[in-house]
């Protein structure tokens, strides 16, 4: 026991290995100057009638972690001006109605992690001054309107872990002045339309933990939360005007199923937003910039365990006073400095438990500016493409330098995981003459993830080339093309036809007729040959025709110019007959 008279508090206590017996009875009357009294892990059975009578000066009383089973009015009396009582984790089943009425000033009640598996009505009777009542960890399963109704100053409410599956409207009208209310742990699976409407002044609000799988219509209508806890609800569904006309500052999400469609109605508070926790959830890189660019007011955001691959330079783009950021447990092989550049205010960053390899000097150096930086369990390549410079900076900065002085567990002690003959080594420790050299591509690599810039503008360049060859062989084609619908194509069909107008007795059953086929075929008829009667357009039947004509078929149809053009003919015909004249005459 130890008792300090110039701070008038009086503190037993013991080692949780090793915990003492006590029996609490009138022993304290001699010591009626103390303001605090702190009895914990004590193995207290009961408190005696009276045990604290003549305390007048008591403002704080602590009894937690002891075997309290039951507590009443006798035992409390004497007390008039204490303020907080702490009867946590003890063994209590029941409390009477108005078992408390003899502390008109207290503020601070707490009966958390006891065994109570009901309130009784007007147990709080007379508590006015009531300003915080905290019930976790008992299995109360229903809060009744009636045992709150004499508590018309609260201000805290802490009911996690009461198996509470409902919470009746009666109750928040018997506690219209609540800021917070912690309903965490809970089987709460629905909540009805402007359900806190009577909290006007509602300004913190766990609901973590619960059965919650959808956010309806209006449920937080006309609140103005500073903080929204909503995590661990294997929540799918937020409805459009879940959020309607309110405002909330900080928005636990973590640990449920949301994908695009629910965070989409997120928009609406989203550009009031300072802190955000949407870890654990699946929800798509692009989805996510899509509500980050109406969040321009951010300044602490969580990202981890959400499979993220890689930081886009223009994922930050609207976070200019981000202060804090947490994309640990995520699968990051690299992180730009162009990401960074858009965070010009950041002081924490978390990059923990990812791929992440090596960080090149231009990342490393930005890294300088941010005051809290975690960088442990990452798989650390120790070859001279990754560690040189890496090297060089851990043993310019004291957190990292000194974490591996003595222990070389700790955390921010970072440690070699490749090549296997360095597993395990601290960084640090890696002598430069023993790297191996780097594998092949880890150099394009590494400087692709350190200088996103350089890789967009060969990006750009890589397609403005191959731009610039499909439209050159388009060209190509086209000309061809061009050329080929305008170039002449000598075949033998003109000749034929010519042919044909010449000897107007030939004709053929095929179209394939060649030259000498014609001339033979022409040589065949006689000078005199008849030609088609202009009266009736054929040829009389028992005129002479070549073989190849059927008299029985109509032959070419007569015309004046084909007249004229058979007359041509024939006078040909006739000249190349003739005999050549005689030289010697």
């Amino acid at each position: 026991m130890s008792a300090y008279s110039e701070h008038m508090v009086l503190v037993i206590t013991s080692e949780e290995e090793q915990p003492r017996v006590l029996t609490v009875g009138p022993i304290f009357s001699p010591l009626s100057r103390l303001e605090e009294v702190h009895i914990t892990r004590a193995n207290v059975p009961a408190i005696g009638e009276n045990s604290f009578w003549g305390l007048t000066h008591l403002r704080l009383l602590n009894l937690t972690h002891n075997n309290v089973s039951s507590i009443r009015a006798h035992h409390l009396a004497g007390m008039r001006t204490l303020q907080a009582l702490h009867l946590d984790y003890n063994k209590i089943d029941s409390v009477s109605s108005a078992t408390f009425m003899s502390l008109e000033k207290l503020e601070v009640l707490t009966l958390a992690n006891n065994q109570l598996r009901g309130l009784t009505p007007r147990m709080f009777f007379l508590l006015s001054s009531l300003k915080t009542l905290d019930l976790s960890g008992n299995p109360i399963r229903e809060l009744d309107p009636e045992v709150l109704k004499d508590l018309p100053s609260l201000r805290i409410l802490r009911c996690a872990n009461c198996e509470l599956t409902r919470i009746r409207a009666q109750v928040y009208k018997n506690v219209i002045e609540l800021e917070e209310l912690d309903l965490r742990d809970n089987k709460i699976e629905i909540l009805s339309a402007e359900e806190y409407i009577d909290l006007k002044y509602l300004k913190t609000l766990y609901l973590d933990g619960n059965r919650l799988f959808e956010l309806r219509d209006n449920i937080f209508r006309g609140l103005g939360l500073r903080f929204l806890g909503l995590s661990r609800n294997h929540m799918e569904k937020i409805s459009r005007s879940a959020f309607e006309d309110s405002t909330v500052l900080a928005l636990d999400l973590s640990s449920n199923k949301l994908g695009f469609s629910a965070i989409r109605h997120l928009y609406s508070i989203s550009e009031h937003i300072h802190e955000l926790n949407l870890s654990n959830n699946k929800i798509s890189p692009h989805h996510m910039s899509e509500l980050l660019k109406r969040a321009s007011r951010l300044k602490q955001l969580d990202l981890s365990r959400m499979h993220l691959k890689a930081l886009p330079p223009d994922f930050f783009q609207a976070q200019a006073k981000l202060a804090s950021l947490n994309v640990s447990k995520n699968n990051l092989k690299f992180l730009s400095v162009e990401t960074l550049h858009s965070l010009p205010n950041l002081q924490k960053l978390d990059l923990s438990d990812n791929n992440i390899q090596g960080l090149p000097e231009v990342v490393l150096r930005r890294l300088d500016r941010i005051s809290q930086l975690y960088l442990s369990h990452n798989p650390w390549n120790c070859d001279q493409c990754n560690i040189p410079y890496m090297k060089t900076w851990i043993n310019n900065s004291k957190e990292f330098r000194d974490a591996c002085v003595p222990n070389v567990d700790a955390a921010n002690c970072l440690k070699c995981q490749l090549p296997v003959e360095m597993f395990d080594k601290p960084i640090i420790e890696v002598d430069g003459l023993s790297l191996q050299p780097c594998p092949e591509g880890s150099l394009v690599s590494l400087h692709e993830s350190g200088s996103s810039s350089t890789f967009t503008l060969i990006l750009v360049v890589a397609i403005s080339s191959v731009v610039i060859l499909l439209l050159v062989v388009i060209l190509f084609v086209g000309i061809i093309m061009y050329n080929r619908h305008s170039a002449f194509y000598y075949t033998h069909e003109n000749d034929a036809r010519c042919h044909f107008y010449d000897n107007p007795g030939l004709q053929s059953n095929h179209t394939d007729v060649t030259m000498a086929e014609d001339l033979d075929k022409i040589q065949q008829v006689e000078v005199d040959e008849p030609l088609p009667d202009p009266e009736i357009g054929r040829v009389p039947k028992d005129s002479f025709l070549p073989d190849s004509v059927d008299a029985d078929e109509p032959s070419v149809e007569a015309s004046a110019e084909l007249q004229q053009t058979l007359r041509l003919a024939i006078e040909r015909r006739k000249k190349r007959k003739a005999p050549m004249p005689n030289a010697t005459s």
